[in-house]
């Protein structure tokens, strides 16, 4: 049985209806679902594309059957869908989470609700409770849960399943997030990212190290705490005083050299020269960010970690969100994503030779570099 999904989005306070899905969700032994998108014939005349796989046409659309996709999900997905998919982690009645085949049929499953971006399926913008503050009451809990889940999800019970799913569902991604406002700013929402006790690297203490040399150095970079024992605290980069952005990853915006490449950085400035907002300010932070991936080996620069919203036309780059630089043995250093071709040298040189990609003269990149380069060497004073 075929089912139709209508897509809408939240742009300033107005509702937009961008299309429809049609998915096919019968049981088969031998074949997943199908899904298929069209394009509301408005949003074709004054709308904007969905991402490089969904170009702005009438006809019927089915997603792009891609390595790199198949391999996570059991069926082609869109990548603006694949940008709003609940996490990985959320937990089925017996404990035992959701693995990342399953998480398409839990995102058409579960109600209407803007829990990330401002995408929904309907045509009526659902109202969403606020999350819960983070009392000492609910850090405790918080606490006791993410431990079972991390050690022995078998040792959760029913109550601690409730709350990871009820906090875990807002955001997507394969690694545990929850959703939560602070005693001191219970305006605004915030990403907590719990920490993993089985690790042997403190992530949320790292993350808030690496922060705060961004800020240091310059870049746009979320506000955020490290909460011992508990995890990292930060700011939502798809809101701003509460309302929400519609928005979508590098991955899904950026067009590759070729259908077999991977994206590069060049291919992610790509996106601020076709259709940036601010062009000349972004371009100019993106390279910065580049610059700092290099000094402290970031491990999230990856396309899927770069995020755009939708301002004024075009694409502006949201702020800079968990960079998370770790210790590492290796004899070399290498980047996450290749700056071009499939160079990922961790080389100050290769990004000084690019920089005209990034609007910037060789000076401005050379004062780019020395200023990340002198902040990131005092790390330890900042740890």
């Amino acid at each position: 049985m075929t089912k139709i999904f209508p897509v809408s989005l939240v742009l300033g306070k107005t509702v937009f209806t961008v299309g429809q899905f049609a998915r096919n969700a019968e049981k088969k032994k031998s074949a997943p679902p199908t899904l298929a998108f069209r394009y509301d014939p408005k949003w074709l005349k004054i709308g904007f594309s969905l991402g490089t796989d969904l170009p702005l046409k009438s006809s019927v659309q089915p997603p792009e059957i891609k390595q790199t996709v198949t391999n996570r999900y059991h069926e082609p997905v869109y990548g603006f869908l694949r940008d709003h998919l609940p996490g990985n982690w959320l937990m089925l009645p017996s404990g035992e989470p959701v693995c990342p085949t399953n998480s398409v049929d839990v995102f058409f499953a579960e109600p209407p609700s803007l829990r990330f971006s401002s995408l929904f399926l309907g045509t009526e913008c659902p109202k969403k409770e606020p999350s819960p503050i983070l009392t000492k009451q609910l850090t405790g809990k918080l606490t006791r849960a993410t431990e079972s889940f991390f050690r022995d999800p078998s040792r959760l019970n029913s109550d601690e399943i409730g709350l990871i799913n009820s906090l875990g569902s807002t955001f997507g991604g394969s690694k545990i997030k929850f959703c939560v406002r602070s005693e001191k700013s219970p305006e605004t929402e915030y990403v907590l990212r719990p920490r993993n006790p089985n690790s042997q690297v403190d992530e949320p203490l790292w993350a808030a190290v690496s922060m705060t040399l961004a800020k240091k150095a310059g870049i746009n970079a979320l506000s955020g705490r490290f909460i011992p024992s508990l995890g990292y605290l930060e700011e939502r980069f798809d809101r701003v005083d509460g309302t929400p952005l519609f928005c979508l990853s590098a991955a899904t915006l950026g067009k590759p050299q070729s259908n077999l490449a991977a994206l590069t950085w060049l291919d992610i400035a790509d996106i601020l020269n076709r259709e940036g907002t601010s062009p000349k300010e972004d371009l100019r932070e993106l390279f910065a960010r580049l610059v700092f991936d290099i000094a402290v080996l970031n491990s999230r620069d990856t396309p899927e970690n770069i995020w755009f919203y939708r301002k004024n036309g075009g694409w502006k780059l949201c702020p800079l969100s968990y960079a998370l630089s770790k210790p590492s043995s290796l004899p070399f250093r290498t980047l996450q994503t290749a700056v071009v071709g499939k160079n990922t040298l961790a080389d100050p040189n290769t990004a000084l030779s690019v920089a005209r990609y990034f609007n910037l003269s060789a000076r401005q990149a050379k004062e780019i570099v020395l200023n990340t380069l002198r902040t990131t060497c005092e790390w330890e004073s900042t740890a």
